[in-house]
């Protein structure tokens, strides 16, 4: 008869319950314990009195087998090795285990109890770190930093080690540094939270008051990480060092990142429970039902609007881990400007709530991305008016900046049919409305070519416009508005007196011959009433308007041109 499968109770999530281990002592192979439920809100003398233990999952595959309340349970090699280790010879010991108190399968219990995970630890009587299975070189280093006096004050290394104790265990020290748990995100919480730990290596152990200080006596330079870890650990360093000053989350995450988890989500909720800006209200706390890029959104939220229960929505950020990373040290303003590539509601809401001109401005005028786009330029293709004109009332910006494409800030905005922001930037005194993108293209080039009618009235109005600036092909606004049939274009360039009305391009071919191959009457009509029109102008093949509209049967057209044919 095969032995009954372990499964959970469901614990009560309306209160901050939590499980416990009662780990019973024996000397054979077998371990066995008992479940059993607890709640931290019971007062400190009706609590049970429990250890915490933390350790290293090791992979995910659970080869080996324990009895909880005399059921067959599968966990990892790790744990068993841990709990082996750990269990007294005779009587028992309770322990809060990660992978045995909490029932992994099921996200909402997990959400529950890594909300309380801080608590959890903090209110153990012990957290126990838990490195693995010793070796000769670790238990003669555990038993050397085991006769270190725990609360000696600080001293020079030549007067507490001598240089020959410092040769022979620093590359103990180091090989325990490398160990899998400094590098696990979990142990971060765990340790920072507890009010005492010891560190234990197979069947040695010492307090964290002497372990913290053990790189330091023995000459070791520390990499940023591992120094990071031994910080919030119990002892000296933590009462005088950075996490004494109540760290933010975001500092927690730039310090932590180099960290490790099976799930990259836990690489923030890892932190959550030692952070003091995030707050109750606020909307991050540990949901395994958000993926990853709704978790960085969600934090990024929280991050720059601490307490705000209707902070933006921050849609638009869609960053893996690794651009979340590289963002933190700038955040918002590597947010703001995401959100001024987003025309929409949401962006807009950031903005006026971050946009703050006088701790904004210099930043904005400076910054620029790798395609050269400057804030002004992003925030006047995507049409934030107030932005704009807040950085063009600052001294010192550029208003004709050009990315790699050459483009200014107005060539974009006329593209992106801004009429408000190119009224802004044309109004400027040092706006340069003749400004050419690579292709020889200005702005009333662009205007002209989509049919954006109020951005070429705005134009051609500008005392400084040469109306009939060419691409490098040779046409010019006319001839392009010419081509795409855009009449009140047309009407407007005909009538200002500086127009070249039979400007040709590299072909020789005029604004009429572009309108008489593409059959658009009304344009056609529109240009040869122009007093100046030279209905009878030839390509460099030869061709004139009149043959090309046969040609082509445009028979409307060939009516009009044989009416105004005596026009040179």
């Amino acid at each position: 008869m095969s032995e009954m499968e372990f499964t959970y109770d469901r614990i009560d999530m309306d209160r901050p319950s939590f499980r416990l281990i009662q780990l019973l002592g024996g000397t054979t192979t077998h371990i066995h314990c008992e479940l059993l439920e607890a709640y931290l809100d019971e007062s400190k003398d009706g609590g049970i009195p429990y250890d915490a233990l933390s350790y290293t999952w090791g992979g995910i595959e659970k080869h080996a087998t324990i009895r909880i309340n005399g059921m067959k349970a599968r966990v990892t090699e790790n744990l068993f090795i841990a709990l082996h280790y750990l269990r007294p010879v005779d009587g028992s010991r309770f322990l809060w285990v990660d992978a045995v108190c909490i029932d992994q399968s099921h996200d909402e219990e997990k959400g529950h109890q890594v909300q309380q995970m801080g608590k959890i630890y903090h209110t153990a009587e012990n957290v126990i770190v838990w490195l693995g299975t010793g070796s000769e070189d670790s238990d003669t280093l555990m038993e050397f930093l085991g006769k270190l006096p725990s609360k000696a004050e600080m001293r020079s290394t030549s007067q507490l080690v001598s240089s020959d104790l410092q040769a022979r265990y620093r590359e103990p020290m180091e090989k325990l540094l490398s160990r899998p748990w400094f590098r696990r995100v979990w142990v971060i919480q765990e340790v920072a939270k507890a009010r005492r730990a010891i560190v234990a290596c197979g069947w040695k152990s010492v307090s964290t008051q002497v372990f913290t200080r053990a790189p330091s006596l023995l000459g070791l330079e520390l990499d940023l990480h591992s120094k990071a870890i031994l910080d919030v650990m119990p002892g000296h360093l933590r009462a005088r060092n950075w996490y004494s000053q109540q760290p933010t989350l975001q500092t927690l995450l730039q310090n932590f990142h180099r960290s490790e988890a099976t799930d990259k989500r836990d690489m923030i909720y890892a932190l959550l429970g030692m952070s003091s800006s995030v707050h109750e209200q606020n909307k991050l706390q540990a949901d395994y039902k958000k993926d990853l890029k709704e978790l960085i959104r969600d934090t990024i939220s929280t991050l720059l609007f601490p307490g705000h229960t209707e902070s933006p929505d921050l849609y638009y950020i869609d960053w893996d881990w690794c651009e979340f990373i590289d963002n933190l040290k700038d955040l918002r303003s590597a947010t703001f400007l995401c959100a001024l590539r987003e025309p929409l509601s949401e962006s807009e809401r950031f903005i006026d709530i971050s946009w703050d001109g006088t701790k904004w401005g210099d930043f904005a005028i400076e910054w620029e991305d790798r395609q050269g786009h400057t804030a002004l330029r992003i925030a006047a293709e995507y049409g934030h008016e107030g932005i704009v004109k807040a950085l063009l009332e600052r001294d010192g910006i550029n208003i004709n900046v050009k990315d790699k494409d050459e483009l200014t800030p107005l060539w974009a905005a006329a593209r992106r049919r801004r009429e408000g922001i190119v009224r802004l930037l044309v109004e400027h005194q040092n706006i340069d409305v003749n400004a050419r993108d690579k292709d020889g293209k200005s702005p009333l080039w662009t205007a002209a070519r989509w049919g954006h009618e109020g951005i070429v009235r705005l134009l051609v109005e500008n005392h400084n416009i040469d109306i009939n600036a060419k691409d490098k092909d040779g046409k010019s606004p006319l001839w392009t508005a010419a081509r795409w049939g855009h009449e009140g274009i047309v009407r407007l360039l005909v009538e200002n007196h500086n127009i070249d009305i039979n400007a040709r391009d590299k072909d020789g071919k005029t604004p009429l011959w572009a309108a008489v191959r593409c059959g658009l009457e009304g344009v056609v009509r529109l240009l040869v009433e122009h007093q100046n029109i030279d209905v009878n102008a030839r390509d460099k093949d030869g061709v004139t308007p009149l043959w090309a509209a046969a040609r082509w049967g445009r028979e409307g057209i060939v009516r009009l041109l044989d009416a105004f044919g005596g026009r040179k």
